[in-house]
């Protein structure tokens, strides 16, 4: 699930480059549901990766958040 997930973010974000990685461990400190109850975090897959790339320092995504 954790890879569909990743999935599903970086296509809301194609022009944002994260590694996934960075981004499963960035799900984990948030406390995302990495288990079954991982359908209600996707939602919201695209955001997080979003905020996962701005906090990373990538430019891109710091405009985006403006």
């Amino acid at each position: 699930m954790l890879a569909e997930t990743c999935r599903k973010a970086r296509s809301a974000h194609p022009d944002l480059q994260m590694d996934e990685t960075a981004f499963a461990t960035h799900l984990a400190k948030c406390g995302a549901p990495l288990g079954p109850s991982e359908e209600r975090m996707e939602l919201h897959a695209g955001d997080l990766y979003l905020c996962c790339a701005a906090i990373a320092g990538g430019p891109d995504a710091v405009k985006k958040l403006r």
